[in-house]
């Protein structure tokens, strides 16, 4: 009779022991599931609220362009204004093939490792995603030399014509986003480049699912008074505000 009671005390802790375990396996799954499908619908919802709504595009000023590779959206700007001359803090000696008829430098910012693997979707690799998403991580900025401008198409090229004050905020803005030496300087990674005409340099600020390259580009736009969105972490919430 002892052992019977004792076999039947027992029972109890064994036919919980399942219902727990799935309890944490549908709270793992939940938390798999909802947390990305959340992001999503953040991503896609915020990017249709629009900020500075009341931009303009002045008669006079410098024009700009936003680029997209379907990966990021970075900022086209002329290498030599009366407000900027960034050929002096990118010199073309430190470009292997950046020549005089380059008049236009591309700008981006982003994770370091998502950004020198990930040239192209081709270039894809989970495990960098995964890395990129969730765990906040070092940046890159990314600066390239180009002739001319790009030809302006809907979901990958937007020109844009701003006053010398904005103007004057964005290069403010991108040149914080480098890290400096000692001297000033511009911290060169050395042998990364995807060619002969651009270089890496490292960034400041830590990469993460709620910093993003396209966000760091939108943030950039907010700051300077253009209409864009309030939040966006890929390139068509920033792109689809721009006329």
């Amino acid at each position: 009779m002892r052992r019977a009671q004792a076999a039947i005390g027992s029972s109890p802790s064994r036919s919980t022991a399942k219902p727990r375990w799935r309890r944490i396996l549908r709270l793992v799954l939940l938390f798999l599931i909802g947390v990305p499908t959340l992001y999503l619908l953040a991503a896609v919802g915020l990017a249709f609220i629009p900020v500075n709504g009341d931009f303009v595009e002045p008669q006079d000023g410098i024009e700009i362009q936003l680029v997209s590779n379907g990966i990021h959206v970075d900022f086209l700007l002329p290498i030599t204004t009366e407000v900027m001359d960034w050929s002096q803090k990118l010199p073309r000696s430190a470009f292997g093939a950046a020549s005089d008829r380059d008049d236009h430098v591309l700008f981006g910012w982003g994770n370091r490792v998502f950004y020198l693997e990930t040239p192209k979707w081709s270039d894809l690799k989970v495990k960098n995603v995964f890395k990129a998403v969730f765990w906040p991580s070092d940046s890159v900025m990314h600066a390239q030399y180009i002739q001319g401008t790009f030809e302006e198409a809907r979901g990958v090229c937007r020109s844009l014509r701003i006053s010398e004050t904005a103007y004057r905020k964005l290069c403010a803005y991108i040149d914080a986003s480098f890290r400096h030496d000692a001297s000033g300087a511009f911290e060169l990674i050395d042998g990364k480049s995807y060619g002969l005409t651009d270089n890496f340099y490292e960034g400041v600020g830590s990469y993460h699912a709620l910093n993003t390259c396209n966000s760091w580009t939108n943030d950039g736009l907010k700051e300077i008074g253009v209409r864009t969105a309030l939040w966006s972490p890929f390139p068509f919430g920033i792109l689809r505000h721009l006329r």
